[in-house]
């Protein structure tokens, strides 16, 4: 389903922002490819759209941020200092 044209139909919209990703290109891996087709998917129904590329997107269900968080229930650090051995 193409979001973008479907937004273009029902109109009514001020403005369009898309949250792609950074380095999205049609030459990368396979989730950028799709990242850069739907940006291009975006700006041709929406040329004045607002891109977004942030580098990290970081939610409830984040893998690596959630680790490091829950790594230490001493003292709250997300990096753990305390438990290294002194010497």
């Amino acid at each position: 389903m193409d979001y973008a044209q479907v937004s273009k139909e029902h109109g009514g919209f001020m403005r369009f922002i898309q949250v792609s990703c950074l380095g999205a290109s049609a030459s990368s891996s396979r989730m950028l490819r799709a990242k850069a087709a739907g940006e291009e998917s975006v700006l041709k129904e929406f040329p004045e759209a607002t891109i977004m590329r942030p580098a990290t997107m970081i939610g409830t269900e984040d893998r690596i941020l959630n680790r490091w968080d829950s790594a230490c229930l001493c003292c709250g650090c997300c990096c753990c200092y305390c438990q290294l051995p002194q010497g």
